[in-house]
């Protein structure tokens, strides 16, 4: 399972991204400044930014085609949504990511 394990995320501010030195302050000034709400990868350990969006609705529906793509095809899947803070907005997720 940990193979295929992928957990997909955008966050509201970049400022913790800064503070615990995933982005220099140089990038978090000007993301916050663009209100940039990047679509990250944590795999294996490691964070990957995978999509950097303006608008947080498109930084999640960029997720759910992430979800789809990843899930296409295979016979079983494990899928979770978490949140911190949202839970209307997980919660409005489920329907969406039901994918069986």
């Amino acid at each position: 399972m940990i193979a295929g394990f992928r957990l997909y995320l955008t966050v509201e501010t970049l400022e913790y991204l800064q503070k615990g030195g995933r982005i220099g302050k140089a990038a978090a000034l000007l993301g916050s400044a663009l209100q940039m709400k990047p679509v990250l990868e944590i795999r294996e350990g490691g964070v990957e930014a995978k999509e950097r969006i303006r608008i947080k609705s498109k930084a999640v529906a960029h997720i759910q085609e992430l979800v789809v793509q990843e899930t296409a095809g295979r016979s079983r899947i494990y899928l979770g949504i978490l949140h911190a803070a949202a839970p209307e907005e997980a919660h409005g997720l489920r329907p969406i990511l039901w994918l069986g």
